[in-house]
C-alpha cells in the first residue's frame, strides 16, 4: 500500500501544480506608478526631442543615490547615455543633459546640476511627500509589489519553476539543505512580487540511489520497526552512517549496497514498499522543520519520480543513437565525452549509465529537467544547489541543449551558494559530523529567549515563547541572507542576535519600536510641508524599495534587499534620534511624520516578508 499511496500523491501533486498554471494572473502594480519610475518616465520623455530610440535612453537612463557628501536627491549616470548617442566626450554630454532638463519646466524635479559624469538633482517637496507617502498608504501590504516591467519585458505573465531545499530523504535535514531552503524561498518570494503570474515552488527530493540500496540493506540488518515510531530520522541517519562505518572494515558491503539499490531500480516490490514507507515519514518530519521557517512547496517529486521511470534510460539510448554518448570499452559504462558547454569550452568527460544499468544523477536529473519542461512550460528554471554542483550543472544543461530538450526561450539556471562550515570544515552526513536545522533553530530560539528575558522581565511566558520562536528562527533566514549567497556562512550567536544592527533582530526591533510610537501618537497623515534634510533622506529611500525589490529579483540576490532594510532602518533610526514625533508642535507636520514613520514600518514589514522573516508583537 505504501508505493501505491507514493503514486497517488504524485498524481495530487501534478494535478495541483496544473491548476495553479490556469489560475488568472494577480493584478499588481506598475512599475510606472512609483516615485521613481515616474521621474524617470519625465526625464525619458524629456530628453527623447535630443536623443533617438527611446527603449535605449530609457534602458541608459538610471536613477541612483548619489554619494553622501553631494547634497541631491537623485543621480544619473550619462556613460551609458553617451555609448547610445554617440557621444564620447562626458563632460560636453553631461553639461548638455543638463541645459535640456532645465529648459523643460518640470512638475516635479528642481534644476538639475552637473558634477563630474552625473546629473544630479532634487524632487520638489510636495511631490516628494504626497508621491512616496501616498503610493504605501494606498498600497500597504503590497507596495514594494510591481508587474516586474522596467524596460526588458519584465516578469509580467511568465512563470517560474524554482527547485530548492533537495532535502534528502532518511535523515534529519542538516543545515546544507537549509541554504537551499532559505534562499529558494526568498528568491520564489521575489519572483511573485515582481509579476511572474505563476511560481512553482519544488522540492526535488533526493529519494533514490545508491544510497538507498545502502540503507535499505543497513536497515534489513541491524533495523526494527520500533526504530520508525520514534525519532525515525535520526535513527535512519545513524543506520546509514553505521553502514558506512562497518563498510570501511568489511568492503563486501558496498557490493550488497549496489545489488540493493539495483534490486530497487528494477521495482523489487518488497524494497519499493520500505523505500516508500522511509519516505513518507521523511516528508512528514521535513514538513514541521519547514513549517517552523514559513516554507511551503507545491510539490515534492523527488529523485524517484524519475529514477523509477523508463523516461531516464530512453534518454541515455537517445545519447546513444545520437551519437552523444557511446559505450566504454574498458568498463561497460555509457559516457559523453567531447560536449561543449554554454562558453563553447569542452566539458570534462562524465557517466550517464553504469555497467550494471543502474542510471546516475545526471541521467536521472536530464530526465527530471525534460518531464517539468513538457509539464509546465516555465521560462525560468532555477535550481538553487550548492556551488561544488557547477560542473553537474554545465554538464546537465550542456546536454540538454543538444538534446533540444531545453530551448531558447527557457532560462534555465543553477542559482548556486557557499557552504555552511563547522569549526572551518564542511558536514558529512556518511561521516557522523551532520548538524540538523531543527537543533540549530532550536538553539537560536533559547538564545532569543534569554536575551528577551532580560530585555522585556514584564514579558508573559506564552509572549516570551512566541516572540522567542520569531526572533530564533528570524535569525537563522536572515544570517544566510544578509550577505551574497556565494560566501561561505558560519554562525556568529552575538552578531546573529544583536538589536543594534546587521540582524533580523535589529530590523524586527526597530519594525516594533516603530509599533510602539504609533501607539502613543494619533493617526497619521500626508500633508505637504518644508523637509528637513534627514526627512528628506528617509522619504527618498523609502522610494527605492521597489526598485530593490527588482534588483534583488532579476539579480536572484536577496542579500540586495536585506542590505537596503538594514540602511532605512539606520536611516530611521538617526531621524529618531534627531526628531520627536509625538513634541512636534505643528499639527500638520506632526501627522506627517507620523505617516513618515509609519510608512517606514511598513516597508521594513514587507521587506522581511519578501524574505521569510515575521516580525514579533513586543520586544
Amino acid at each position: 500500500m505504501d508505493f501505491e499511496e507514493y503514486k497517488k500523491n504524485n498524481e495530487i501533486e501534478l494535478r495541483a501544480v496544473e491548476e495553479k498554471l490556469m489560475e488568472p494572473a494577480s493584478t499588481r502594480a506598475t512599475l510606472e506608478g512609483y516615485t521613481l519610475y515616474r521621474i524617470k518616465k519625465e526625464i525619458v520623455e524629456t530628453l527623447l526631442g535630443e536623443f533617438g530610440n527611446k527603449n535605449e535612453v530609457e534602458s541608459a537612463i538610471q536613477l541612483e543615490l548619489p554619494p553622501g557628501h553631494v547634497s541631491f536627491d537623485l543621480a544619473f549616470s550619462v556613460f551609458k547615455l553617451g555609448n547610445v548617442v554617440g557621444e564620447k566626450n562626458l563632460k560636453t554630454l553631461v553639461n548638455r543633459v543638463v541645459d535640456i532638463l532645465n529648459k523643460d519646466t518640470s512638475s516635479s524635479r528642481q534644476p538639475a546640476e552637473a558634477i563630474g559624469p552625473f546629473v544630479n538633482f532634487k524632487i520638489k517637496d510636495d511631490v516628494l511627500i504626497q508621491s512616496v507617502l501616498g503610493n504605501i498608504k494606498t498600497l500597504g501590504l503590497r507596495y514594494g509589489e510591481s508587474d516586474g516591467d522596467e524596460g526588458s519585458g519584465g516578469s509580467s505573465g511568465k512563470v517560474a519553476l524554482v527547485e530548492y531545499s533537495s532535502t534528502n530523504i532518511a535523515k534529519p535535514i542538516g543545515v546544507g539543505h537549509m541554504r537551499s531552503t532559505i534562499i529558494g524561498q526568498a528568491l520564489a518570494n521575489l519572483f511573485e512580487a515582481t509579476g511572474f503570474k505563476t511560481v512553482i515552488r519544488h522540492n526535488y527530493l533526493g529519494d533514490w540511489g545508491t544510497q538507498f540500496g545502502k540503507l535499505a540493506y543497513a536497515y534489513e540488518l541491524w533495523g526494527n520497526e520500533a526504530m520508525l515510531e520514534k525519532d525515525a530520522l535520526r535513527n535512519l541517519k545513524d543506520l546509514y552512517v553505521r553502514f558506512h562505518e562497518e563498510e570501511e572494515k568489511d568492503p563486501a558491503l558496498e557490493e550488497k549496497g549496489r545489488e540493493y539499490a539495483k534490486r530497487l531500480e528494477d521495482g523489487d516490490q518488497e524494497l519499493l514498499e520500505l523505500w516508500a514507507h522511509f519516505r513518507r515519514i521523511s516528508i512528514g518530519g521535513f514538513k514541521k522543520t519547514f513549517d517552523r521557517l514559513g516554507v511551503h512547496f507545491d510539490t515534492y517529486l523527488g529523485e524517484s519520480y524519475f529514477g523509477a521511470s523508463e523516461g531516464k534510460d530512453h534518454l541515455v539510448e537517445l545519447c546513444l543513437k545520437e551519437g552523444i554518448a557511446q559505450v566504454d570499452s574498458e568498463t561497460g559504462a555509457v559516457v559523453v565525452e567531447g560536449l561543449k558547454g554554454g562558453e563553447g569550452k569542452e566539458l570534462p568527460t562524465f557517466i550517464l549509465r553504469k555497467k550494471d544499468g543502474t542510471t546516475l544523477y545526471l541521467s536521472r536529473d536530464l530526465a527530471a529537467l525534460k518531464t517539468r519542461l513538457e509539464l509546465w512550460h516555465p521560462d525560468f528554471a532555477l535550481i538553487v544547489v550548492g556551488k561544488e554542483q557547477e560542473l553537474h550543472f554545465r554538464q546537465l544543461f550542456a546536454l540538454a541543449k543538444k538534446l533540444g530538450i531545453l530551448q531558447a526561450n527557457t532560462m534555465a539556471k543553477h542559482i548556486d551558494f557557499g557552504t555552511v562550515l563547522a569549526d572551518g570544515k564542511k558536514m558529512s552526513t556518511r561521516k557522523g559530523s551532520l548538524v540538523e536545522l531543527e537543533g540549530l533553530l532550536e538553539e537560536s530560539v533559547e538564545k532569543a529567549k534569554s536575551i528577551l528575558k532580560k530585555k522585556n522581565p514584564e514579558l508573559s511566558d506564552a509572549m516570551l515563547k512566541e516572540n522567542a520562536e520569531v526572533i530564533g528562527v528570524g535569525a537563522i533566514i536572515y544570517n544566510d541572507l544578509r550577505q551574497s549567497r556565494e560566501r561561505n556562512i558560519s554562525f556568529d550567536w552575538e552578531r546573529m542576535l544583536n538589536f543594534e544592527t546587521g540582524s533580523a533582530a535589529y530590523l524586527q526591533y526597530t519594525a516594533v519600536r516603530i509599533g510602539s510610537i504609533l501607539e502613543k501618537v494619533e493617526k497619521g497623515d500626508i500633508y505637504v510641508e518644508k523637509l528637513e534634510p534627514i526627512e528628506r533622506s528617509l522619504l527618498i529611500k523609502l522610494s527605492f524599495f521597489p526598485k530593490v525589490v527588482i534588483q534583488a529579483s532579476t539579480q536572484f540576490a536577496p542579500h540586495l534587499l536585506s542590505t537596503y532594510l538594514e540602511e532605512l532602518a539606520q536611516l530611521f533610526n538617526s531621524f529618531y534620534g534627531l526628531i520627536s514625533v509625538k513634541d512636534t508642535k505643528d499639527h500638520n507636520h506632526r501627522r506627517m511624520r507620523i505617516q513618515m514613520i509609519s510608512s517606514v514600518r511598513t516597508v521594513i514589514e514587507n521587506g522581511l516578508r519578501i524574505l521569510n522573516i515575521r516580525v514579533p508583537k513586543k520586544m
